[in-house]
């Protein structure tokens, strides 16, 4: 058959998706799994702008501007 022989090329798949790397040797090929696929390029990428963004709004919560108040 085809398809993926082992959960490496399923993990390859994965990675090559969430990066955004897109190298074209794995292509899906079915509807729902391009789907799933452009899902995952999504997430791909607002996953670390989320993060960021977060980590950033909790610096700046903190009111660290390395200043000493005492």
């Amino acid at each position: 058959s085809p398809g993926p022989e082992n959960s490496s090329t399923w993990i390859y798949f994965s990675f090559v998706t969430l990066t955004t790397a897109g190298y074209g040797d794995i292509v899906p090929v079915a509807r729902q799994a391009r789907s799933l696929a452009n899902l995952e390029g999504l997430i791909g990428q607002l996953y670390p702008a989320i993060v960021l963004a977060r980590l950033v709004s909790l610096h700046l919560a903190g009111g660290s501007s390395g200043t000493d108040k005492n």
